[in-house]
């Protein structure tokens, strides 16, 4: 009997080595089972990630761009008015300086410049003059000081665009 009850353990050894066994394997093959769910879950959240990432330094720089170009246009149209002041102090400028050459000729001639040609002389046209000149002459200088206030506003956009447009080139999508 001893030798029945010896192989009655030797197999009972044996079942429980290849149950434990595939116990361990099955555990081995359970944990990489798990292991590659949690890793496809991971990689899938990272590309959930990256996307939400990219789509919203996308919209950053869609809205930084959209608010560069809003204050380019903006100060674009703030030069262009004030390229229409310098025009209109141009004209005032011309206009000045044709009335201080008439009124100098007539200085010149005396009143004689005038006469000739059929109207007052320089006593009669001089109050004339003068008050056009003096309108000339104060809508030059209020023109003047606009022109002189906005030139610094002129050099500040133009330090703005210089450093600012190579910025939102460079950062802009599609490039």
């Amino acid at each position: 009997m001893t030798m029945n009850l010896q192989r009655y353990l030797m197999a009972a050894l044996v079942a429980a080595l290849a149950f434990g066994a595939a116990v361990w394997w099955h555990g081995q093959r359970v944990q990489g089972a798990i292991n590659e769910a949690v890793e496809a879950d991971r990689k899938q959240w990272q590309e959930q990630a990256a996307e939400k990432l990219a789509a919203a330094e996308k919209r950053a720089v869609d809205a930084e761009t959209r608010a560069g170009v809003a204050l380019l246009e903006t100060r674009y149209a703030e030069m262009e008015r004030e390229r229409l002041r310098l025009a209109d102090l141009d004209r005032l400028r011309s206009r000045n300086d044709g009335l201080q050459r008439t009124l100098e000729a007539l200085r010149r001639g005396g009143g004689q410049a005038g006469q000739a040609a059929g109207g007052a002389g320089l006593s009669d046209a001089a109050p004339a003059l003068a008050t056009a000149l003096s309108e000339c002459s104060g809508e030059y200088a209020e023109v003047a000081a606009v022109a002189d206030q906005v030139t610094g506003q002129l050099l500040t956009l133009q330090d703005y665009v210089r450093e600012v447009l190579p910025k939102v080139l460079e950062d802009a999508p599609g490039e």
